[in-house]
């Protein structure tokens, strides 16, 4: 299903040729509109905090505060990949909900992979078209309530809200791996956040005799019924 409206997409990236080489791969992705390219991370966090966006492209060495920084401070977060010159940062990168990390020079093959990968986000959580009956309406409307909720009560990051909501709306482990193109073992990292951040905290002793993807299922219906 292709997206009906271009992704609104950010760039943050303090170094002039690479801006204008990934302002370039952008501009030639027809699905992507670039509303902004920035190289300061102060002025970026303003202008995030201001517009929304679908797509963030930020790199990590930047004045004034780093891509991390940047990230930690936003409190709703467009899907973001990062660009840096260096793999050490990765990890933190990806505990922000970072959905992909590249490493300059970045090639336009990789480039565009990782541009892919983000859409399957996006695909997955934009409604792109009228639900035919009302119940699948009312189910649409309550993942994306469900997706807001368990980011602004629970603090969790745009891919562990994703999965969840996938997870609520019937989907198991290996069509879950299928559905965001993900490794077993990076649905299990995810997924152990996800209870850190919701069950663990809520301490749902009454959970404890199912399985984990039966409990965060429960957890998840149990917050449609409040």
């Amino acid at each position: 299903m292709k997206l009906k409206h271009k992704i609104s997409t950010i760039l943050v990236e303090d170094e002039p040729w690479a801006r204008d080489l990934m302002s370039g791969y952008i501009n030639e992705i027809p699905e992507l509109k670039l509303n902004a390219a920035i190289g300061d991370g102060y002025k970026a966090l303003k202008i995030i905090q201001s517009e929304k966006f679908d797509l963030l492209f930020l790199d990590i060495n930047l004045p004034n505060l780093s891509g991390i920084e940047v990230l930690k401070k936003i409190k709703i977060k467009p899907y973001t990949i990062f660009t840096t010159v260096s793999k050490e940062n990765a990890l933190d990168a990806f505990e922000l909900g970072a959905i992909d990390y590249l490493v300059k020079p970045i090639e336009k093959k990789r480039f565009n992979k990782a541009v892919e990968r983000a859409m399957i986000f996006l695909r997955s959580n934009k409604k792109d078209k009228e639900p035919e009956y009302s119940k699948q309406k009312e189910e649409n409307q309550f993942s994306e309530s469900l997706f807001i909720n368990l980011q602004r009560e629970y603090g969790l990051t745009y891919q562990e809200a994703s999965i969840c909501v996938k997870i609520f709306e019937g989907l198991t482990r290996e069509e879950l791996t299928s559905h965001f193109n993900i490794m077993p073992a990076t649905l299990k990292h995810h997924l152990k956040y996800i209870f850190s951040k919701t069950i663990d905290i809520e301490n749902k002793n009454c959970y404890k005799k199912q399985g984990k993807l039966q409990m965060l299922t429960t957890f998840l219906f149990k917050m449609r019924e409040n």
